[in-house]
């Protein structure tokens, strides 16, 4: 295989990634609180190739030999944390995030026979996940017949800023304020009770992130928690971090169609020049094959 095929194929499979993400950022247009990926690329490896001394001629001004490239690569998916649009739901349970933070989740590790994974002193393993996505409702947890609990639309229970479940006593209504404070209100007797604090986490390096489904992010293989994210614990710590809570708002994906559009005219531009050059290389090959024979 020549050179040029070397190159032409890794630009065609580096070029396929490349697609794959502006179509994943395409496809979560309208995913509330969607944040848009993109990808860096790098040179691979050159080599010098030297020729012989018959090259260097009297009169020659160039330097011998050739210096050859073997095409760029993904390095690495970046997250783009840039703000998106807020729309207004009018939703009590429909909370929107403005600033560089995120909601955390506390899930219990299951195995796979969906039994609570252990740790050596016999608790369950907690896995910190985080998200953008806002639209929360209210479940009941079995025994309790007197509280609902805040929970995800996937039935996942939200915690406060001390790790306990917001539960909010039977048929009241709950007001969020800016820096995420829950209060139960009874309409019988106009009266507030705080019952916790929305479990949020400013973002120190979200590429430390990675993607796990579901529009969640959690620390990639061996990161230092403190080193991506830092827990916001009261509501000082939300107003400092340039953090605002708005109850019955979402947000929207920061994804601009017009703009991944015309990166994707540009990759597939980049993709059928590769391919072509490709075509090339290997039409070369089979008539230098045919003059030999």
């Amino acid at each position: 295989m020549n050179n040029s095929m070397i190159q032409s194929a890794t630009s065609l499979y580096n070029l396929q990634k490349r697609l794959d993400i502006i179509a994943n950022n395409i496809a979560n247009l309208n995913t509330v609180g969607y944040k848009r990926k993109d990808a860096t690329f790098q040179d691979l490896l050159s080599s010098y190739k030297t020729q012989h001394e018959d090259k260097l001629l009297p009169g020659r001004l160039t330097p011998p030999g050739l210096m050859l490239n073997w095409g760029s690569a993904v390095s690495a998916q970046l997250i783009d944390m840039s703000q998106g649009a807020l729309q207004e739901t009018g939703r009590d349970l429909d909370v929107a995030l403005e600033g560089n933070a995120m909601f955390e989740l506390n899930v219990i590790r299951l195995d796979e026979n969906g039994e609570p994974v252990l740790d050596e002193d016999g608790n369950a393993v907690i896995d910190r996940m985080w998200t953008r996505h806002g639209s929360f409702q209210l479940t009941f947890v079995p025994g309790d017949e007197e509280n609902a609990y805040l929970a995800t639309e996937d039935g996942i229970l939200l915690t406060d800023e001390f790790g306990f479940h917001i539960a909010v006593p039977k048929g009241q209504s709950i007001v969020i304020d800016r820096s995420g404070m829950v209060a139960a209100v009874d309409e019988a007797t106009n009266s507030y009770t705080e019952i916790g604090m929305l479990r949020m986490v400013e973002l120190i390096n979200p590429q430390l992130l990675r993607e796990i489904g579901n529009n969640r992010y959690a620390l990639a293989e061996g990161v230092d928690p403190a080193s991506a994210v830092r827990l916001l614990e009261d509501p000082g710590m939300v107003a400092a971090a340039g953090v605002a809570v708005h109850q019955g708002f979402l947000e929207q994906s920061n994804v601009n169609l017009a703009a991944e559009m015309t990166e994707l005219l540009a990759v597939q531009r980049a993709y059928h020049l590769s391919a072509r050059a490709l075509q090339s290389a290997d039409m070369m090959k089979d008539l230098a094959n045919r003059l030999r024979g």
